[in-house]
């Protein structure tokens, strides 16, 4: 029965969680007033990681105030009884007694749930793509790197992802622009660009011909790509991985040990591998051997967690990759979380009428990559796009004059109902 204010706690503002926050206040909250949603998050900023390939380059075209924005901004449509935002750094979770806890300035404390959802994203070797441990120390990894990258002569990327290929496609252009003008493949390069890959193509999600166009690209910049190499090692050890390792200690090199035995020198290493799960605060019981939360993949819940437990984004083994599909999943979400506490209101722990929404993933590939500052490679649900759409769609402003959809929610403004709720 309705009564006693209950907590629908949220942990992790990423794009996943800022966008399932404001469904629950626009959708789920006015049907349920005894709810209230609580926000938990390290910092009071969402990190528009998009932008981050550009921004960490060059803060006159993607200004800082463009790619940290302030959460509770965009919550200020709201009431302010309706929800809670602390900034904050989940510890642990309690299953048996439904509660969350969470280290602030003050120490560890803890906010009973009624409903939780996990949505911490992942966590990206590179400070640079990274919020964690707090989006200041991404704004300083940036502008560290900003003050380093014009006196680099060797730059080597690890990596041949969408966060790879983009990092350097900006860095050769910053660099090379000069070269870039005059040869689709320049000799006088101020600065050698290498990007090193295990993988046989570049952006696995993207078709051979995508691939092969982007190193094209990337090559016209003054990038080239090492492919069936895995970097093992480097020196120092956590090159690229901390603010005080972005760069090589002046007069001296990074070295970065390929498993054939080779070894790269550079001035600048970047780990542009792909990111592990933030899930270090859920028990262990509820993560898979990759440290995935366990999710169902229908019904997106966390079945072993117990009632009106859901995982969505980077963290959930029910995610797919891309974006799209976190919208997907906030709909299936939304549906869901009402229906179960609908039926927490008729005395029961799981719904028994009506039907569960099922989340059905799109596996025809859809990515977006812009190489530099006017070219880039793309697909959508399979579809080829040429580079101009790329440019279009991404690559002239990194999407910044959309952040809104998401801070503000305007993307789930209106609710997306399901008949058979």
């Amino acid at each position: 029965m309705e009564g006693k204010q209950k907590n629908i706690v949220v942990v992790g503002a990423s794009f996943a969680g800022i966008l399932q926050s404001h469904c629950i206040m626009k959708h789920v909250i006015p049907k349920f007033p005894s709810h209230h949603l609580v926000l938990i998050n390290p910092s009071p900023d969402f990190f528009w990681v998009v932008g981050a390939p550009r921004a960490a380059i060059d803060d006159k075209m993607v200004p800082d105030e463009k790619v940290f924005l302030k959460i509770a901004d965009g919550f200020k449509q709201y009431s302010s009884d309706r929800y809670t935002l602390i900034t904050g750094t989940a510890t642990g979770i309690d299953t048996e007694q439904r509660i969350v806890q969470y280290r602030t300035e003050k120490g560890i404390e803890e906010v009973p749930y009624h409903a939780l959802l996990l949505a911490t994203g992942g966590k990206t070797p590179s400070p640079l793509f990274s919020p964690f441990p707090s989006t200041e120390q991404t704004r300083e990894a940036m502008r560290v790197f900003r003050e380093a990258l014009p006196q680099a002569r060797s730059i080597v990327i690890g990596g041949g992802g969408a966060c790879a290929v983009e990092i350097g496609g900006e860095i050769g252009d910053f660099l090379n622009t000069a070269a870039r003008r005059f040869a689709a493949t320049p000799t006088n390069l101020k600065a050698k660009i290498t990007l090193v890959t295990k993988g046989t193509k570049l952006l696995p999600t993207l078709s051979t011909a995508a691939a092969t166009q982007a190193e094209k690209y990337l090559n016209r910049v003054g990038a080239n790509v090492v492919y069936g190499r895995k970097v093992i090692e480097t020196v120092p050890q956590n090159a690229g991985r901390t603010i005080e390792t972005l760069v090589a200690i002046k007069g001296e090199k990074v070295k970065i040990h390929l498993d054939d035995g080779e070894v790269l020198e550079a001035d600048i290493f970047i780990p542009a591998f792909h990111g592990k799960p933030s899930t270090s605060y859920v028990p262990q019981h509820l993560l898979t051997d990759t440290n995935h939360i366990k999710t169902n993949p229908s019904t997106l819940r966390v079945d072993d967690a117990g009632p009106r437990v859901f995982a969505i984004g980077e963290c959930s083994s029910a995610f797919g990759g891309a974006s799209m599909h976190i919208v997907d999943q906030t709909k299936v979400i939304t549906t869901n979380l009402k229906r179960d506490l609908r039926a927490f209101v008729d005395g029961k722990e799981r719904p028994d009428t009506g039907r569960d929404r099922i989340y059905e993933q799109y596996t025809k590939p859809s990515q977006f990559v812009p190489i530099g500052r006017s070219k880039g490679v793309g697909q959508l649900f399979g579809w080829w796009l040429p580079s101009w759409v790329v440019w279009i769609l991404k690559g002239r402003t990194y999407m910044v004059g959309i952040t809104h959809w998401y801070t503000a929610g305007d993307m789930v403004k209106k609710e997306d109902v399901w008949k058979y709720e």
